[in-house]
């Protein structure tokens, strides 16, 4: 592909320098001094709760299944558990009247 001049001039008339040098700044202005911090960071209340919950939880060992979830998980898997509807419906109608 071959380019050619079409004629447009360029965006700017002054020349650029690609050699052009950028001085140092040797000053030290900008430069916080030994000890001191500009910068600030502070966590939530929700945050630090949530970083003691999970502190906790790692320190807890896995517990031991009781024997009450194992003999659900039985059922379940073997087709046997039956949902005790009258036990559901009572609880959810004692918790909708006791809240009126």
């Amino acid at each position: 592909m071959k380019i050619e001049n079409n004629g447009i001039s360029a965006l700017t008339s002054k020349p650029t320098d690609p050699a052009q040098r950028m001085e140092k700044k040797t000053s030290s202005q900008g430069v916080k001094p030994a000890g001191q911090s500009y910068d600030r960071t502070e966590l939530s209340e929700n945050a630090r709760l949530l970083a003691r919950s999970r502190a906790a939880v790692d320190g807890v060992e896995d517990l031991p299944e009781s024997d009450q979830v194992q003999k659900l998980r039985g059922q379940v898997q073997d087709g046997t558990y039956q949902v005790q509807l009258e036990s559901i419906v009572k609880r959810l109608m004692s918790g909708i009247f006791s809240k009126g």
